[in-house]
């Protein structure tokens, strides 16, 4: 099943937003693999370390993608700056007074 359209194969394609999405739903999948797999871990071999290498996986899963999607946005949000300032004012947008 393809939640996220064909653009998950080009991530150049997404907006900042689209990115988010297909990168939380990552992690959330993975998450709930992982948390499985640690709680087999430690079960299997009595100790906590399977749950703490897990979490160690998950915390650098999402800072790698928060980084990502700061990174995206704030690119975005300078391109819109720009298009913005050059784009020509048009009689109905300015104010009258």
């Amino acid at each position: 099943m393809n939640l996220c359209g064909h653009s998950c194969h080009d991530p150049g394609a997404l907006d900042a937003m689209q990115s988010s999405l297909r990168l939380c739903s990552r992690n959330d999948a993975l998450g709930n693999l992982a948390v499985m797999a640690a709680a087999t871990g430690v079960f299997a071999s009595g100790t906590h370390w399977p749950d703490i290498a897990v979490a160690a996986v998950l915390a650098t899963l999402s800072m790698t993608a928060s980084f990502h999607i700061v990174q995206q946005a704030w690119a975005e949000l300078h391109a819109f700056e720009g298009r913005e300032s050059s784009e020509p004012v048009h009689e109905s947008q300015t104010n009258h007074a």
